[in-house]
């Protein structure tokens, strides 16, 4: 806007689409994982090579498990929306301070929905899964923001002595709502919604928030680029901390010393930086 007042923006928006079986880990739904116990000597399928004698379902007599037909009969989908924002001003004012506004947002919706198929035995009545074919879908919302305001002031008097001094007052909230549903027995594997199933076995849901305020203050003296002292102290309230204690003061104090300015290490080609905390 002028050489004292700057705006600064940015967003990011994705949206993520991941499709198929579970790809890692050691878990029965990755081919990955199964096709190691499944003789090369065996076919996919009943006839070998021929995909229209369809699926063999018993591979192997100790592994009745066709990571092929898991991965066709099968759906495993998960969608995730993600948006993040900020917008921030900073003003440069007189006697060396700056003043800066920041906001920020970051927003998540994701979905996961996991389909056994019916057709497969494996998830039918007399199955292993027993359940003629299940439907799983579960998802979480999310949404927080962030306020602050900071003033920062900076000094450097003859050459040797810098002073530099920082307050922040910071205010964050946050919201998040979690759902897990399962049905069970699909009379086709046409029907593929939570209200095609004949028994809903599972509806659950969670929200939480959170709420965070924080006030903080910074100060560090630098004297000829080789000495520091810093100190920090902040006054923290959150509404996760315990009932009666949402408050806690905090602070913290530092100092260094670089050797690399002193004695023969001064100039040195082998040393660049080192220092002492």
């Amino acid at each position: 806007a002028s050489d004292l007042l700057q705006f600064e923006s940015s967003v990011n928006l994705s949206n993520s689409n991941y499709r198929g079986t579970i790809g890692n880990g050691a878990f029965i739904n990755s081919p990955y994982w199964s096709a190691q116990f499944i003789p090369p000597t065996v076919s996919a399928y009943n006839e070998f090579g021929d995909e229209e004698s369809g699926f063999n379902f018993t591979p192997n007599s100790t592994f009745s498990y066709n990571p092929i037909a898991q991965e066709v009969l099968d759906t495993r989908n998960a969608d995730v929306v993600r948006i993040i924002g900020n917008v921030a001003a900073n003003l440069d004012l007189p006697a060396n301070f700056l003043a800066r506004s920041y906001a920020g947002v970051n927003f998540g919706d994701g979905q996961e929905a996991e389909y056994r198929n019916p057709t497969n035995p494996r998830y039918q009545g007399q199955g292993e899964g027993g359940v003629d074919g299940s439907l799983s879908v579960l998802g979480s919302r999310t949404l927080e923001f962030n306020l602050s305001q900071s003033l920062q002031w900076s000094n450097l008097l003859a050459e040797k002595h810098g002073f530099d001094a920082l307050g922040v007052v910071e205010y964050r909230r946050g919201f998040e709502d979690d759902f897990n549903t399962r049905g069970i027995g699909f009379a086709s594997d046409i029907l593929r919604t939570l209200a095609s199933a004949a028994e809903p076995t599972t509806a659950n849901s969670t929200k939480t928030e959170f709420r965070f305020l924080s006030f903080v203050g910074y100060s560090e003296y630098t004297y000829d680029n080789t000495y520091q002292v810093t100190g920090t102290l902040r006054y923290d309230g959150s509404s996760r901390f315990g009932e009666g204690n949402r408050f806690g003061l905090f602070g913290a104090v530092g100092a260094y010393a670089r050797l690399s300015n002193l004695g023969p290490l001064r100039g040195s080609r082998l040393v660049n930086e080192l220092k002492l905390r």
